[in-house]
């Protein structure tokens, strides 16, 4: 036995309130339960996707707080009753979440299907403990199956351009012949390039089924926050200069991460044989605090929006930028925007 930290640091160590199923906290446990779920989706979540950058600029310490003081919170919890609301679940149904590694998703669908199964994909053995920490509370027959396929969802799809759908579900560690009515999940297309987006949309679709669906939140960083917006710059043509930069990093065709829109996601499942395709985008707009390394990070010549910048800004304008967004936004909360994809495709 090895001792393992199942928590973010933040959180490890805290005594959390676990109401029984019986009696008056029988009516206020899943109340509770989703807040809790809420507060480690909240500390788990990868880097914001809205701003090109070249790695993740801070640890997930700094994440978690950054995140718990903007109330992310809120609209993480907006986020998944989007997800599940088109769906029409019933006690006995299956759902598959795609991507379970903080189980915001996963341990909602096992609420609202009690007495069918739930099967939740993992990257990691750190991501399968965290889940398994949180299962200790629960009966062995009402447990999720948690899949570990041993490599992420792209590379089962760049691997198996050729097998048909049963192969295409095996391989994420479903049973042979094993189908769900729903798969959800969140933010599976960030940085997937436009070659594979078809394959990515067939293997979700592949362990639907029939009369089923995919539902699925995606962030569409090109139409998130802009800095120059943040910036308050009081020179008129360098303001200028720094929009026009930013649009050219955010319009780039090539780019993985900001060369599409909903639109593109929805032909994705078109061309991987959804014959019913729906996709609505929400404004999101939430209070965060900006750290010094994350506007580091972001305007860093190693990374798209920082090589934009340098291109088109002479050294001190550069500086200037750095100067104004740094008294704007470090130790600040600033209302940020960021804009999501809810996207149905029925099988």
């Amino acid at each position: 036995w090895v001792a393992q930290q199942y928590l973010p640091s933040t959180l490890q160590g805290k005594v959390f309130y676990q109401p029984s199923d019986t009696g008056r906290e029988a009516a206020i446990r899943d109340q509770v339960l989703r807040r809790r779920e809420l507060q480690i989706a909240t500390a788990l979540e990868p880097p914001s996707h809205e701003v090109l950058t070249f790695s993740p600029p801070s640890g997930a310490n700094a994440r978690w707080i950054e995140r718990l003081s903007s109330g992310r919170s809120a609209a993480l919890s907006a986020i998944r009753e989007r997800i599940f609301a088109p769906l029409a679940i019933l006690r006995h149904s299956t759902i598959l979440d795609a991507d379970a590694r903080t189980g915001l998703l996963l341990w909602e669908a096992l609420r609202r299907a009690p007495e069918g199964g739930a099967w939740g994909i993992v990257g990691t053995e750190d991501e399968a403990a965290v889940l398994e920490h949180r299962m200790r509370d629960l009966e062995h027959a009402a447990r999720p199956v948690i899949l570990r396929p041993g490599r992420s969802l792209l590379e089962i799809c760049r691997s198996m351009i050729d097998g048909d759908d049963e192969m295409l579900a095996t391989e994420t560690g479903m049973e042979p012949g094993v189908k769900v009515d729903f798969v959800v999940g969140r933010d599976l297309f960030t940085r997937v390039p436009a070659s594979d987006r078809p394959a990515l949309a067939r293997l979700l679709l592949a362990p639907v089924a029939a009369g089923g669906a995919v539902s699925l939140a995606q962030v569409v960083p090109a139409r998130g926050q802009r800095l120059s917006a943040l910036a308050e710059v009081a020179d008129q043509e360098l303001a200028r200069k720094l929009r026009e930069a930013e649009e050219r990093a955010y319009s780039d065709p090539s780019s993985a991460l900001v060369g599409w829109r909903e639109s593109d996601l929805a032909e994705a499942f078109r061309s991987a044989g959804a014959p019913e395709v729906m996709v609505e985008v929400q404004r999101f707009e939430d209070a965060r605090r900006i750290t010094e390394g994350e506007l580091d990070a972001w305007l860093s010549p190693d990374g798209a929006y920082g090589r934009a910048l340098a291109a088109a800004l002479t050294a001190p304008e550069m500086e200037e930028v750095r100067r104004r967004l740094g008294a704007r936004l470090i130790g600040r909360e600033t209302s940020w925007t960021s804009v999501v994809a809810f996207l149905v495709a029925r099988k």
